[in-house]
């Protein structure tokens, strides 16, 4: 009933709007500082935040490939691939990647049972820009993303006919091609895309250990495209989607004599503790892990009619899909099916030159199917299976106000209502005694955000927030209804259900300019995170899960910049994340306290160059179906004073790799070389798994 109030209420403020004056408020149009960057189609007064943004510029000069290969080196940002199931998925300033959100025009991407985006499958051909928000997150973006949100803009087209053609030769046997094709009429434009990428992949035991061959072969099939109908002058309509088709063997892992079976829970909706393992299953445990394939696809649409001078309103609708099937080199498999389908209806509201509102009301609806073989010889069925829904309704209002010339707030409110359910049928670990679990819950969340700039080349800012992660369908599935003792260790944390983790984001920061090109950026934060969600084995034989009072992970970001004439730009950024787990008493798995990266660009007379160091510092990494931040694996039962014991985790030592790319332009065509890890650098990603190492690159892409 207050959603139809809210909503009347908002129309009936719109409506009286259309009266007042343009300018009527006195104050003059105020231009915001560039630190201050977001998608001005949902808002016509930037909002500001600190948003680091990624253009297709930049992410030609690197060469990335996908998307994550595109923001591995930004600050507080870490592309780990450390679970066995191969995905490359991004943790912000501490949290697990389920608390990223990943949105592609505004369509939030399936992350499937364990809600984690892999950004490797995600090309980077058809990119514009990515925008990261890793702190306070504006609230017409969500608030159900503590950790933070990517959000990828895709190309639009415009002017006459053009297209391009690539092809590409790398290392191990690698070869890419792709096209594109983009026009526009009086009224339509399009862009239309394609890629596929093949290779036989990079050698995951290099020491021959057991004289085992390489398992990291990938094939790969992408399709991308985006249509706009100017209506008229006051009404568009863009209709765009993408479909990708991925066929990839996961590497295998290497101790210092022997090829490592795969380690236990935090892995499936459906399966007990070591399924993979062969342990509680039989079979013995297993190796040749591989997606055959993933499929990932999204379709959306959105409408914008422009109303008056004042208003203007858009209806987007979107769905996306991820189906994938993992399979090993025994019985083993998942079977993972998922969509998400949703809309949105905003309305921005132009109060002068100084303020802006916009309100939206959003429904998302989430459906995951999960199945996995029991042994062979199980009778009477062979399969186990879970099911999973997700519903979701919010509204938010979010203001934007030029208060001087000096000083800009953003002010948000969203309020979300979530319910959830799922059910696991044919199991054979016996905790809960209850396979059907529910969840029914709500959360308001404000969102504040001050940027003043005292003289033109400065410019301070700070920002509070509030935000919430409801559990995945792994985590719904198995709550811990009474304290667990896990090989010994009691775990006091339990109850009915697993109850969503509660963020409080909070960052200050500077950014200062020279007359001289030198840019220079500090910002602080902390995020204290209430109810986060753990799970442990024990009981049964699957992870079960529970909530641990509170986590906080402070740190700060240094981003620096400085162009030397009109051809060289140096740059480099620092990040401190001191992620504490108080229930482990250790710094988060897989989260340095220390990354950095540094680099130079060239550009001239058709030549670029791009060369760009990233260092991580040391890590503990954990050998995990999960994550180490979120599932266990081992990690409580094998703990003694701060000191994990468990034989999946690994302290890495700090490594450095240098990239270089070299693009020279003749005519229409675009020539490049591109070398990751440089010099060949041997270090291991994660616990026993060796990183790949020097890889080398040729192409052209031929333009008309």
């Amino acid at each position: 009933m207050y959603q139809i109030f809210f909503l009347t209420a908002m129309l009936a403020f719109a409506c009286a709007l259309p009266a007042a004056e343009e300018g009527s408020t006195g104050a003059d149009p105020i231009e915001l500082p560039d630190v201050v960057v977001t998608g001005k189609k949902l808002n016509p007064l930037a909002i500001p935040v600190k948003t680091t943004v990624v253009t297709a510029e930049e992410i030609k000069a690197k060469g990335a490939q996908t998307v994550d290969e595109a923001v591995k080196d930004v600050a507080g940002l870490y592309v780990t691939g450390s679970n066995v199931k191969g995905r490359k998925v991004s943790q912000i300033r501490g949290s697990d990647a389920n608390s990223t959100k990943v949105i592609i025009d505004g369509v939030m991407i399936n992350g499937g049972g364990d809600a984690r985006i892999d950004l490797s499958i995600i090309p980077t051909d058809n990119i514009e820009k990515i925008e990261i928000f890793k702190g306070p997150v504006p609230v017409i973006y969500g608030s159900n993303a503590p950790g933070g949100v990517i959000f990828i803009t895709t190309k639009n087209a415009s002017g006459k006919l053009s297209g391009s053609v690539g092809l590409a030769r790398g290392s191990w046997g690698s070869e890419i091609y792709s096209a594109s094709l983009a026009g526009s009429t009086e009224n339509v434009s399009y862009y239309l895309g394609a890629k596929m990428s093949s290779t036989d992949g990079y050698d995951d035991n290099p020491n021959n250990i057991g004289g085992f061959k390489s398992h990291t072969a990938e094939d790969a099939h992408y399709l991308n495209g985006k249509l706009k109908w100017d209506i008229n002058p006051e009404a568009s309509l863009t209709v765009f989607g993408s479909y990708s088709e991925t066929t990839r063997q996961l590497p295998n892992r290497y101790n210092a004599t022997t090829r490592v079976g795969y380690p236990g829970g935090g892995s499936t909706l459906t399966m007990q503790n070591n399924y993979f393992g062969g342990g509680a299953t039989g079979g013995g445990p297993t190796y040749d892990w591989g997606y055959d394939p993933i499929k990932e696809s999204y379709l959306g649409s959105v409408y914008n009619q422009k109303l008056n001078e004042n208003n203007d309103i858009s209806l987007k609708l979107y769905r996306s899909e991820l189906n994938s099937l993992l399979t090993t080199s025994g019985f083993q498999r998942i079977d993972w099916s998922g969509n998400t389908t949703g809309y949105e209806l905003q309305h921005t509201i132009r109060i002068g030159n100084a303020n802006t509102a916009t309100w939206g009301y959003t429904e998302e609806r989430r459906r995951f199917e999960e199945q996995t073989p029991l042994p062979p010889g199980t009778s009477p069925v062979t399969y186990a299976s879970g099911d999973y829904n997700y519903t979701a309704k919010s509204y938010y209002l979010q203001d934007v106000w030029n208060v001087t010339r000096q000083l800009s707030m953003s002010l948000g409110f969203r309020h979300n209502e979530v319910e959830d359910h799922v059910a696991v049928k044919n199991v054979t670990w016996t905790r809960p005694a209850n396979k059907e679990q529910k969840g029914v819950y709500s959360s308001d969340d404000p969102v504040l955000a001050l940027n003043f700039r005292p003289i033109e080349s400065i410019a301070l800012r700070a920002s509070i927030g509030k935000s919430f992660r409801a559990p995945t369908a792994m985590e719904r599935s198995a709550p811990a209804l009474t304290p667990l003792n896990s090989g010994g260790t009691i775990i006091p944390y339990f109850g009915a259900t697993v109850v969503p983790e509660v963020g409080l984001n909070r960052e200050v920061g500077v950014e200062a300019s020279t007359d001289f090109g030198l840019r220079f950026g500090l910002t602080g934060f902390n995020r204290r995170i209430t109810n986060m969600i753990k799970g442990a084995g024990g009981g049964g034989g699957h992870t079960q899960y529970f909530n641990i009072p509170e986590v906080e992970m402070v740190g700060y970001e240094a981003e620096f910049s400085q162009t030397i004439g009109e051809s060289i730009r140096a740059f480099a950024n620092y990040s401190y994340t001191n992620a504490y787990d108080t229930a482990m008493k250790l710094q988060v798995a897989d989260i340095p306290l220390r990354k950095f990266s540094y680099g130079v660009n060239y550009t001239g007379s058709g030549f670029t160059a791009h060369v760009n160091v990233n260092y991580v510092g040391p890590v503990r990494s954990m050998y995990s179906q999960g994550s180490g931040n979120a599932s266990s694996d081992g990690n409580y039962t094998n703990v003694v004073n701060g000191v994990a014991t468990y034989f999946g985790t690994q302290n890495l030592p700090s490594y450095h790799v240098v990239d270089l790319k070299v693009n020279k332009t003749v005519g229409n065509n675009d020539y490049y070389v591109k070398v990751l890890n440089l010099f060949n650098q041997q270090y291991y990603t994660a616990a026993f798994l060796v990183a790949p190492g020097r890889y080398a690159e040729v192409g052209v892409t031929f333009k008309f």
